[in-house]
């Protein structure tokens, strides 16, 4: 089974280097250039065997969460391959794609007439890339469809399981502390680290509409308490009062998700200190270590290499609530 899955990833991640190298050739030579001729092969061989493993290909842009998506499974290509990866995220929303799917396998003649398709797509507007492109796969004799990001989100909302508010709130507020566990707990390891804040980012994004459909469900929820998981509960509690207090406001989406994260995080630098706090009295070295966690989070912070929004607002969080 693990070896199953391993040829799955190995598969899919060649897939998605395959088509980033084929479009980016593309873009630069003409379609009957010989350069093009190795790497359509490739992307031919590769497509092959996703599609004899799996059926179909379907890619789906995560953009906020800087995630590519084959077949509902998170593609990850290691630091090496992070480029890749970002660079084929950024041409699909170019193309105001949400959804890229290979129905079948193609012959070499149907990559060419994709990749003339792909590459007559040049427009500043995502939306009209993108009825340019679904309008030039129309008249293609090949297996594939395009749907665009608002086409994606309504068959995701239709497909939707009906859920009450407050089983998808105990839900959604478990899984970010499992993920806020698995962050704070690879504290120094890069790759992890930003894989776990990706996932963190979506998570966020959940508990962001629930505070707005369902804040007493969450509010409920932020006096469950573990003794053992002290700074963790605190983190999660604070980003949540932080997303009903900016949804009061009428930030927008963009604002709210920068402020959760920052809460959610703000707190990083305290858990080598964190119990500290259990006891009432703090010795004068204690109570100067515990002082100095705003300044570890800020040092985590930067460790991470993450110069934006949600860091600079973790930074300030770290000083006025730590």
């Amino acid at each position: 089974m693990r070896q199953e899955q391993d040829h799955l990833r190995a598969s899919a991640a060649s897939f998605v280097v395959r088509l980033h190298q084929a479009l980016s050739v593309a873009r630069l030579h003409n379609l009957t250039n010989v350069a093009l001729s190795q790497p359509i092969e490739e992307l031919r061989a590769s497509l092959a065997v996703v599609i004899g493993a799996q059926g179909h290909a379907s890619l789906k842009p995560e953009v906020e969460a800087d995630l590519l998506f084959l077949n509902d499974r998170a593609i990850h290509l290691g630091k090496q391959g992070a480029t890749t990866l970002k660079k084929l995220i950024e041409l699909l929303v170019a193309l105001g794609l949400g959804e890229l799917r290979f129905e079948r396998r193609l012959t070499v003649p149907q990559i060419r007439a994709l990749l003339a398709a792909f590459k007559d797509c040049t427009l500043p507007d995502p939306r009209q890339n993108y009825e340019r492109l679904r309008d030039a796969l129309a008249g293609l004799d090949a297996p594939v469809r395009v749907l665009s990001t608002s086409e994606v989100t309504s068959v995701a909302r239709a497909r939707s399981l009906d859920v009450d508010d407050g089983l998808s709130t105990r839900l959604a507020y478990a899984r970010t502390l499992v993920l806020l566990r698995a962050f704070f707990g690879h504290v120094g390891n890069d790759e992890l680290q930003r894989y776990f804040w990706r996932k963190l980012v979506r998570s966020v994004h959940g508990l962001q509409v629930l505070a707005a459909r369902a804040p007493q469900e969450l509010i409920a929820l932020t006096s469950i308490h573990d003794p053992e998981e002290r700074a963790i509960n605190h983190a999660l509690n604070t980003c949540v009062f932080a997303l009903l207090l900016g949804n009061e406001l009428g930030l927008p989406r963009a604002q709210l998700t920068s402020l959760g994260l920052a809460a959610l995080v703000h707190g990083v630098g305290r858990f080598p200190a964190d119990a500290l706090i259990l006891r009432e009295q703090l010795t004068a070295d204690e109570a100067r270590a515990f002082a100095k966690t705003p300044y570890r989070t800020v040092g985590t912070l930067l460790g991470m290499h993450r110069i934006e929004d949600a860091t600079l607002l973790t930074s300030l969080l770290a000083f006025a609530v730590v």
